[in-house]
């Protein structure tokens, strides 16, 4: 039962337990280790993006599952290897992991899918240190990990995201006086000078609203420009009052005065939910994806270690498109498999435990109801045959 030979008779097609017809998304019920072979020897598709959930190891035992084994960096190291067979060359990793086991997940991760291709380690911030969490007297524990990988990170293009900033970025405090002008006319007065002397919240709503003429002068590296760029910025240098524009065939222009670069609030600035709001490139600390109040969401209570479908969310825009594949061998409480239904993926999801029925299928069930027609896009359900 350890390839792909032995183990394709394992898996029967129920038809009772799947949704509408046979749809794109398939999931099975059983084993990672019988199932991980069996998707790679029965199906053609390739996984854009892999998102590994493996119990965190606490010592402490749910409803659902058994939280404790002697033997996790085998077991998961059993799961990741199963999963490089059915990656893309451009695909993307996730390993979602906290404290108890982060070593042992760093380096079966680093050995299975190498060190090189090591894209990132996000720190995901679940909690606050209140309530009983406040009374430690060492440090209090409120992240996750994301351990992010890349198939092959030569090939690796993720897409850009941004997140919104929680205050506003006060190296914008200059504007420009006369926008319409020509540049070489361009007048620099200060916000207070421009807006008046209103409180910072004020003084900050009018910068986000004028963000056209709102600018902050940057120092470019120059060392780190092609010789054009340069012989600009010494230009720009030794005409200090001047303001120069680079075009850039395929890049942003470059402005410039007095050596510096001109930074446009503009460039800063997106519409969320109908309103303005200063975003900033997502860095590799996530505060913004709260797991307070997700206990009913999905329509399911799943005792501890829930995920938002903020988060899958935020992991299919990433690092994915409309129509790739998305691989969880830890099904969970359905998160992933509903999120990719929301978002037009298709999910390829693995879970042993007996909730599979009382809480996976009937989420997506509701899923599928709420986003299509469940004839043109069901899920089909294989179960594992013991003793075949």
């Amino acid at each position: 039962m350890d390839g792909p030979a032995s183990t394709a008779a394992r898996f029967r097609l129920d038809r009772k337990r799947s949704s509408g017809t046979r749809g794109p998304h398939v999931l099975v019920h059983g084993d990672h280790r019988h199932a991980l072979p069996w998707f790679a020897k029965t199906f053609d598709g390739r996984v854009k993006l892999a998102y590994l959930d493996p119990p965190f190891n606490t010592g402490r035992a749910f409803r659902e599952y058994s939280d404790t084994t002697d033997e996790w960096a085998d077991e998961f190291s059993r799961c990741l290897e199963g999963t490089v067979p059915l990656l893309r060359e451009d695909a993307t990793v996730v390993i979602h992991i906290d404290e108890h086991e982060l070593v042992n997940a760093l380096s079966v991760a680093d050995r299975v899918l190498g060190r090189k291709n090591r894209a990132s380690i996000v720190t995901l911030v679940r909690s606050a240190a209140t309530g009983h969490k406040a009374r430690n007297r060492g440090v209090v524990n409120v992240a996750d990990y994301l351990l992010v990988y890349a198939a092959n990170r030569k090939a690796w293009r993720p897409n850009m995201l941004t997140q919104t900033r929680s205050e506003y970025d006060w190296a914008y405090g200059t504007a420009i006086e006369n926008i319409d002008a020509a540049p070489s006319k361009w007048q620099f007065v200060t916000l207070r000078a421009y807006f008046g002397a209103l409180p910072r919240d004020e003084l900050a709503a009018r910068a986000i609203a004028n963000a056209e003429r709102i600018i902050r002068f940057a120092q470019p590296r120059f060392d780190a420009v092609g010789k054009r760029t340069q012989e600009w910025i010494l230009r720009s240098q030794k005409n200090p009052t001047r303001v120069y524009r680079l075009e850039r065939p395929g890049y942003s222009d470059m402005w410039l005065r007095g050596g510096n670069r001109i930074l446009f609030l503009r460039d800063k600035i997106t519409e969320r939910g109908g309103k303005r709001v200063l975003v900033e490139p997502l860095t590799n600390v996530w505060t913004d994806i709260p797991f307070q109040g997700i206990a009913r969401e999905g329509g399911v209570r799943f005792e501890r270690n829930k995920k938002p479908e903020r988060l899958m969310a935020r992991l299919l825009e990433w690092v994915t498109s409309a129509g790739d594949i998305v691989l969880d061998p830890y099904l969970g409480s359905g998160t992933t498999a509903a999120v990719c239904m929301k978002m037009g993926r298709v999910v390829y999801g693995i879970e042993r435990g007996a909730h599979f029925d009382s809480l996976i299928a009937p989420r997506l069930v509701r899923t599928l109801s709420e986003v299509g027609d469940l004839r043109t896009d069901g899920f089909s359900v294989y179960e594992e045959q013991s003793g075949t």
